[in-house]
């Protein structure tokens, strides 16, 4: 099989965003005590020994990354199913970062925030379950700095959070959206149907946009001036360029 590769409209604007991310990644990477080559298990690995919230942000940020650019990859080439559960891991990850940056960042550190480090570090078989719920680090995100309404924003991410779940456990609803007709066939290698792929085109840009969210975030932990500054400038700079995109 062929598998057909197809660009689409806001294409451009999403690697503008990667790629501001990509400096500045480097950037956060130089500033955050780097990992070290350690005995794990029965051979070496590359760990953080110190564990700090620093390197937890670095260490997501880089998988948000990674994570938008696999969307920008499978949407060029159809598979919105998998693009649905990518949406998904990477709402969670930007909560994770706000979570963590701003109980940095305005002193509301608390209980939460440690019991979430701890599970993020371990590596024991019983620590399968997140002991912060979603709800809870949600509702943090939201109530962090003064909002107008954060119990709307709570049910907003809880709406979106419930429809990629549904991607992610694989429920009929959004598999359905696989098959094409008539006869009714299911799209294998890839949807390219311009009315399905739309929805996804213009959500795209917004998952990037908050990797600059992201950068900014954890630029204000890690870096100082002008740096800092630096990359609040960059976003504010998207923002203009870009805000009919952005939602």
């Amino acid at each position: 099989t062929v598998i057909r590769a197809l660009t689409y409209a806001t294409r451009p604007v999403c690697l503008e965003a990667l790629e501001i991310n990509r400096r500045f990644f480097r950037r956060l990477e130089a500033a955050v005590p780097p990992a070290q080559w350690v005995p794990w298990e029965d051979q070496h690995n590359w760990r953080f020994v110190e564990r700090l919230p620093s390197q937890l942000l670095l260490q997501k940020f880089a998988r948000q990354m990674s994570g938008t650019q696999t969307i920008d990859l499978l949407l060029m080439v159809g598979h919105l199913q998998e693009v649905g559960v990518l949406y998904r891991m990477l709402d969670e990850i930007f909560e994770d970062i706000l979570f963590i940056s701003l109980g940095i960042l305005t002193g509301k550190w608390n209980r939460d925030h440690d019991e979430y480090c701890r599970y993020f570090w371990s590596e024991e078989e019983g620590d399968r379950q997140p002991p912060v719920r979603r709800k809870t680090i949600r509702a943090f995100v939201n109530r962090a700095y003064a909002t107008p309404d954060p119990h709307r924003s709570d049910a907003v991410g809880r709406e979106i959070y419930k429809t990629y779940s549904d991607y992610a456990h694989a429920r009929s609803a959004p598999i359905m959206g696989m098959v094409h007709g008539p006869p009714p066939r299911f799209a294998l290698d890839g949807i390219h149907d311009t009315d399905a792929r739309h929805p996804y085109v213009d959500q795209n840009p917004t998952y990037f946009y908050r990797c600059l969210l992201s950068m900014c975030a954890i630029s204000n932990v890690v870096l100082s001036d002008p740096d800092r500054s630096l990359a609040y400038r960059k976003l504010k700079s998207f923002e203009k360029k870009h805000s009919n995109l952005l939602f």
